[in-house]
């Protein structure tokens, strides 16, 4: 029927503009690394909770992201943090993806 056509139009649309899922590639901030960051910015990496905990790391900007995009994000996140902290030790730290839902 004319209606259940304008009901799944209207709910694509509704749903397109009120929630967006990116995926984040970043690693747990831990207290050695909360300590060697310090109160400096690590632009554009960010700072977000998920699941109780803290994790520093970029949102992956494409909205399916290939393995290739995912490889880039890790070395970008991890090259970032070594730039700024030299006495860290990145290829020690754990490596976390995971996506989350926004909505707006």
């Amino acid at each position: 029927s004319c209606f259940s056509l304008l009901d799944i139009i209207f709910t694509t649309y509704y749903r397109k503009k009120i929630m967006e899922t990116k995926l984040f590639c970043g690693t747990p901030l831990t207290s050695g690394l909360r300590s060697e960051i310090g109160s400096r910015s690590i632009e554009p990496l960010l700072c977000i909770p998920y699941e109780g905990k803290e994790f520093v790391g970029l949102y992956l900007t494409r909205q399916r992201p290939t393995l290739s995009d995912i490889h880039e994000a890790t070395d970008y996140v991890f090259s970032s943090l070594q730039t700024h902290c030299p006495s860290l030790r990145c290829d020690t730290l754990p490596l976390a993806i995971f996506p989350q839902a926004f909505l707006g």
